[in-house]
């Protein structure tokens, strides 16, 4: 790195960082290693002792630099001065640089008009390499020779900066933090010990810590660019101060000083635990409810529980008790709100927000198992996204209408959405319940009732109706290897098994044949279905198996067409576990012993045969 050190008054000695000479030629006397001059005009030689000639011609003369590594520079500049030789008509000089070593000479510069006095021109290189190279020369063939003298190229590097790089500007650490870790980066900027010490670097770092504002403590000096790890404790603020100085322990110019501050919380033990809301009444009307939060790690600081004003709270105080249940009583049924929870900011970092959901408060009204019955699902939407697209259908069975308000829409999981409105299903007739009812933006399904906290799986998942009593009235769980499974195409019963234990059989359900609106997906949401039972009905013709059982890690699957089949093994969890086109021979060897089943789709057509694997 180049150092340009200048005295100042009182002798001190102050380190900068910038341009670098690269070549300085006076002008005449033998050129630096690697420059090669061409005489192509040989009426004068290029050397000229006091200065170098350039004479015009066809070509013209021709002086050629060495090559020069600028690549740790930022940017570069040439000067030389020139005036003209000889008589006749005044020329310019021609520059040409190449950043490849000579292949290529990618810039070009024609210098002002020679005079019979010396000027100075002036080049910045449009960008610096690990290999320039310089040609001067002159695309004159007649008239005057140029004359060049003090022919400089100088480069500029780039300022020294140093970096903290961890931890990030403001940030704060977790309780319980005992250490904190500083790195660095430095550039252009060698940090080691001191010359007396054996060093040879540029210089080394001066740095503090300054603790809750207590003010700068110096750190002992450092010398290296290693890790630097800071003892810190929870409640507490830290700032640190790096400066970049040389060997006599004076900043360098221009200043490179960095520093960071961060901070330990102290910690939050209050903990939450499960939160219920329970109907007070259930009527017709507006009811109220009681929210339940339960709590561990009271007693600890001063909590400020604030709900926005909703409902009167009460309970066990966590600002006394080590656990128990906070409770929030008289909200009204359809409120929402949330719960914020801080701790004392002398000793606690708690800042917690739970969101609460009112109930529905709505006496149901159940109906017998069967009444209502699952009989169509899209659970994989192809003209929109899942998340606009689901849905599902429902049927009553019976000769009068059923409300559903009150009854819940679940899976055998944690999902679960309770139904907040009337949604009657006419006797005989149908409901659709889906997750966007906006008819421009779900495929243009008519949706009878939007519903949240609920999605259907692509894979295999539930669709059950619950009444609040726990009472399934139906469910359906369906799985790829046993129901239909086509993008964009909903699954309906077929019509002769609308009943509640029918409809848990997958070789009942099949594709739907019904564009919905203008398509491409198909299905017939509220209307009747239409299904192609492809599944049941084994629609491939001529579609076998063999051998089955298997012992020899393959199997044969032939039909009458000749055409790509696209084969799905499931086991018997129906968990996918081999997928695969062929013409015929399938590779079983990765499956173990056991019981499985082939799903097979031909030309928009399905078929399943159980498969045992030896």
């Amino acid at each position: 790195m180049k150092k340009i050190y200048f005295l100042f008054l009182l002798l001190s000695s102050v380190l900068t960082f910038g341009q670098t000479e690269i070549f300085n030629l006076s002008g005449g006397g033998a050129f630096p290693a690697g420059w090669v001059d061409t005489n192509n005009v040989t009426t004068n030689q290029i050397d000229r002792t006091s200065y170098y000639l350039i004479d015009a011609g066809a070509p013209s003369d021709v002086i050629e630099s060495a090559t020069y590594d600028l690549s740790s520079y930022s940017s570069a500049q040439l000067r030389f001065n020139i005036r003209s030789f000889g008589s006749g008509t005044h020329n310019s000089a021609y520059t040409e640089i190449s950043y490849d070593n000579g292949a290529t000479y990618t810039e070009t510069d024609t210098s002002p008009v020679t005079t019979t006095t010396y000027t100075t021109h002036t080049i910045n290189l449009a960008s610096v390499s690990n290999q320039v190279k310089i040609r001067f020369s002159t695309q004159a063939t007649t008239g005057r020779g140029i004359r060049f003298q003090n022919i400089i190229l100088e480069a500029t590097g780039t300022d020294p900066d140093l970096t903290i790089t961890a931890p990030t500007d403001g940030a704060v650490f977790t309780a319980g933090t005992t250490s904190v870790d500083v790195n660095i980066n430095v550039v252009n900027f060698m940090v080691d010990a001191l010359p007396g010490a054996g060093g040879t670097g540029d210089g080394h770092i001066h740095w503090t810590i300054n603790t809750n504002g207590g003010g700068a403590v110096a750190q002992p000096m450092k010398y290296d660019t290693n890790t630097e790890s800071i003892a810190v404790v929870d409640g507490s603020s830290y700032v640190v101060e790096m400066t970049l100085v040389d060997n006599t322990h004076t900043p360098i110019v221009p200043a490179v000083t960095k520093s960071v501050s961060f901070s330990v919380a102290y910690p939050c033990d209050l903990q939450l635990g499960a939160i219920t809301t329970t109907c007070d009444t259930e009527t017709a009307g507006v009811d109220t409810y009681t929210t339940t939060i339960a709590f561990t790690g009271g007693g600890t600081s001063t909590y400020t529980i604030n709900t926005g004003g909703t409902g009167i709270i009460g309970g066990d105080n966590p600002s006394s008790v080590a656990s128990g249940n906070i409770t929030i009583t008289n909200a009204n049924e359809g409120t929402d709100f949330s719960v914020n929870i801080t701790g004392d900011a002398s000793n606690s970092s708690c800042n917690i927000n739970r969101n609460i959901t009112s109930p529905v408060c709505v006496a149901a009204s159940c109906s017998p198992v069967g009444s209502v019955i699952i009989t169509e699902i899209m659970k994989n939407p192809n003209a929109v996204t899942d998340a606009n697209g689901e849905y599902f259908e429902v049927y009553n069975t019976t000769a009068a209408p059923i409300d559903m308000q009150g009854w819940i829409i679940s899976d055998a999981d944690t999902e679960s959405h309770t139904i907040s409105s009337s949604v009657v299903v006419p006797a005989m007739g149908y409901a659709v319940f889906g997750i966007n009812s906006n008819f421009g933006t779900n495929g243009g399904v008519t949706v009878n009732y939007q519903y949240s906290g609920f999605n259907l799986a692509n894979g295999s998942d539930e669709v059950q109706l619950e009444c609040p009593a726990t009472t399934i009235i139906d469910a359906v769980a369906y799985t790829d290897a046993t129901f239909p499974d086509t993008t964009g195409v909903a699954m309906e019963l077929d019509p002769n098994a609308f009943n509640s234990t029918d409809n848990d059989n997958g070789a009942n359900w099949g594709n739907s044949a019904t564009d919905i609106g203008a398509g491409p997906d198909k299905g017939t949401p509220g209307a009747a279905n239409n299904p192609v039972l492809s599944i049941a009905n084994n629609v491939i013709e001529g579609f076998k198996i063999y051998p089955n059982p298997s012992e020899f890690g393959f199997i044969n699957i032939v039909t009458n067409s000749n055409d790509i089949k696209n084969v799905t093994v499931y086991d018997l969890l129906g968990k996918q576990v081999i997928t695969q086109t062929t013409s015929q021979q399938l590779n079983i060897s990765t499956l173990h012993s056991g019981v499985y089943v082939v799903k097979v789709e031909q030309n928009n057509k399905v078929a399943t045969k159980r498969l045992i694997v030896k």
